[in-house]
């Protein structure tokens, strides 16, 4: 019978064997992964970040909700946390100029730029908001009796509560009608949020005019408001208000029910709980305004 040979070839490598190094631990034919390495298992969900505890101690840092950043925090276990700027206490801004939202809000209001730096900010003169740079008013208008007058402005700052609101009185008024003089606050679609008490006492010698609101509205950043004026009686308070004037200064580009300044109603003694924007008309004078906390 004929023998069949079946040795095979002999190996050109063997498998490893002893110690194991580098990333690895253990030994051969079966190391492990050393315990100083981090390990796909560490992260549980899309968005999880890899932090430190401690030195060379890996820890796993949750993805946070949408629309949070990533902030520095000593005082957290893992040194940082999901969350969002904080805000100024003192004048509802963001803490940083260089916040997008600070920054427009002080373009809005005229306010200083700050890496140009332009005219002061409302807040200089202990405002939330106003029409435009009280400095700019050049010139002095009275309106007629039984108008109610708005007064358009964006509001720049974080939202807050607005408990005053102010006009310049530069010609007194004479002959004030009790009970039907009245200040007050509008938003966009015409809707009264506030007003303050009757002013014929008030509008009848000159100054810098800062009235009480009988509630306090929250006003929210980038929404537009109008600061709305009555008067009522035999001569009207004469208001400063900016040396341009007629329709294509102060309503250029613009139609109702959007004007920027504008008049409504004839006859009015007390300021309506809401206004027909869209039937209103341009003002053609630009008055100074403000709004304060």
């Amino acid at each position: 019978m004929a023998r069949i040979d079946v040795r095979q070839p002999a190996p050109t490598s063997l498998p490893p064997s002893g110690a194991a190094g580098g990333d690895l631990a253990g030994t051969y034919p079966n190391p492990t992964l050393a315990v100083d390495r981090i390990t796909k298992g560490l992260l549980d969900a899309k968005g999880d970040l890899i932090v430190a505890s401690a030195n060379d101690t890996p820890a796993r840092l949750a993805v946070g909700a949408d629309g949070t950043l990533l902030l520095a925090d000593s005082g957290q276990p893992l040194g940082a946390r999901w969350g969002t700027l904080a805000h100024s206490a003192t004048t509802g801004q963001t803490a940083n100029d260089h916040h997008p939202e600070n920054h427009a809000g002080r373009h809005a209001l005229g306010g200083a730029d700050p890496f140009t730096p332009a005219n002061p900010p409302p807040s200089l003169h202990g405002l939330l908001a106003w029409t435009f740079d009280p400095v700019a008013a050049a010139a002095t208008t009275g309106p007629a009796s039984g108008v109610v007058y708005l007064f358009g402005f964006i509001f720049g700052a974080a939202a807050q509560a607005a408990s005053k609101v102010a006009v310049i009185v530069n010609t007194a008024g004479s002959g004030l009608t009790s009970g039907q003089n009245f200040a007050g606050l509008y938003d966009a679609s015409g809707a009264k949020l506030a007003e303050t008490a009757d002013q014929s006492g008030v509008w009848n010698s000159t100054g810098f005019k800062l009235m009480s609101l009988t509630s306090s509205p929250t006003l929210t950043y980038g929404s537009f408001y109008y600061l709305a004026y009555l008067p009522n009686g035999s001569t009207v308070p004469q208001l400063a208000r900016a040396s341009g004037s007629g329709t294509q200064v102060t309503d250029g580009n613009l139609s109702a029910p959007s004007l920027r300044y504008c008049q409504s109603g004839s006859g009015v003694t007390a300021l309506p709980s809401s206004i027909a924007l869209g039937s209103s008309t341009a003002l053609g004078v630009a008055y100074w305004a403000g709004v304060a906390a």
